[in-house]
């Protein structure tokens, strides 16, 4: 196992908080997140973009044979969920009703001392 793998600090902590925390809160509009083997997954991948962000990263939240939902980068350090097909007055509407919910969950950053 990494080293990743036994990571117990504080941020590793609130980072796998929120990921499971994301993808209760999804597991509600896309059904393959309530499985426990993709939530798992997808808590682990999270969890790790969390604690290392790259712009590239991306997790698809529906199933993967369509692949047009997926969890992104918001620009700000959290994240967003996008749809990956041609953007209509109704994804766009999804799409901001959902990065809504995870902002609502998303832990509150310390003030810097």
């Amino acid at each position: 196992m990494s080293d990743s793998a036994h990571d117990f600090s504080p941020q590793a902590a609130t980072s796998a908080a929120y990921a499971e925390r994301i993808v209760q809160t999804l597991a509600a509009h896309f059904p393959q997140l309530r499985q426990p083997t993709v939530a798992t997954a997808a808590c682990a991948s999270i969890s790790a973009y969390l604690s290392s962000p790259t712009p590239s990263w991306e997790l698809v939240v529906d199933s993967p044979a369509i692949a047009h939902w997926a969890l992104v980068p918001n620009g700000h350090g959290g994240i967003a969920v996008a749809c990956r097909r041609p953007p209509t007055a109704a994804t766009l509407a999804r799409e901001h009703e959902l990065t809504t919910l995870l902002e609502r969950n998303r832990p509150q950053q310390k003030p810097n001392k």
